[in-house]
């Protein structure tokens, strides 16, 4: 396998969810549901259900910093997540004490992951078994 840059050829350099521990842009979107402000715990906001939808996302659409599809929630950090508090972006809003729970690994994370790694693996041997790359 050809390294360049310490990535392996043909794999993206994938960020994950500090909170949720998913790869952004292969996760629906993060499985954190609630966040606490100023110990008040609040439902997150999902993608397409802000209040100001400047540009409201198609099915099946991207948010644009996090990856999430719309209906799912941002991942830790996005830009564009809105406080469920003060309706303000979520990153510089003036509200104290915003906490996150991390998700301990369960098992539908598990499985979400195994699958993937299934699959991928399936992909390649049907390449190779056909005389691919």
């Amino acid at each position: 396998m050809i390294l360049i840059n310490h990535i392996r050829m043909g794999e993206e350099n994938m960020v994950k969810c500090k909170i949720c521990g998913l790869e952004m842009l292969k996760a629906d979107g993060c499985k954190v549901s609630t966040v606490f402000i100023s110990g008040k715990e609040y439902p997150r906001i999902p993608f397409g259900e802000e209040t100001e939808q400047v540009y409201p996302p198609d099915d099946g659409e991207r948010c644009h910093d996090c990856g999430t599809l719309a209906g799912h929630y941002h991942h830790y950090g996005c830009d564009w997540e809105e406080c469920p508090s003060c309706h303000g972006q979520l990153l510089g809003c003036a509200c104290e004490d915003v906490e996150f729970n991390e998700l301990e690994p369960d098992t539908d994370q598990f499985l979400e992951v195994a699958h993937r790694i299934l699959q991928e693996h399936k992909t390649a041997f049907e390449q190779l078994s056909m005389g691919g790359n």
